[in-house]
């Protein structure tokens, strides 16, 4: 019974952290949160998940993604495929599938992308650059 006990309080412990963790937690949890961001239109939130070197890159970040929406760019939906960690622990790319409508009137694209996500500060970012 002591067995059970500790085991049961151990996975308790262990899904409390993995859930306080956050979206950036791993490259595929950063990725799945951008795109999903994206989806919403939500793009303060998307850019939030993007490496940027300057503050004042993200509003003209925010601008680049909403000028983007105006002329009818929309991100429908996506898959996160699989993940690759560099060996340095610092840098990792994650395979997506997007489907997107790249402009007013087009039909909507499958495509497969590969993301690359970097560490900094211990959470992990979408670098576009």
């Amino acid at each position: 019974m002591k067995k059970l006990i500790s085991f049961l309080s151990i996975a308790m412990i262990a899904i409390a952290m993995v859930s306080c963790g956050g979206s950036t937690a791993t490259p595929s949890g950063t990725v799945d949160a951008y795109y999903t961001a994206l989806e919403k239109g939500d793009f303060e939130k998307a850019v939030s998940y993007i490496k940027v070197s300057d503050q004042g890159d993200i509003p003209v970040l925010v601008g680049k993604l909403e000028s983007m929406s105006q002329k009818g760019y929309v991100m429908k939906s996506h898959k996160i495929l699989g993940e690759t960690i560099a060996d340095d622990g610092e840098s990792a790319t994650v395979e997506v599938e997007e489907v997107v409508i790249k402009e007013a009137g087009a039909e909507a694209t499958t495509n497969t992308t590969t993301t690359k996500v970097t560490k900094v500060d211990g959470k992990w970012l979408v670098s576009l650059f």
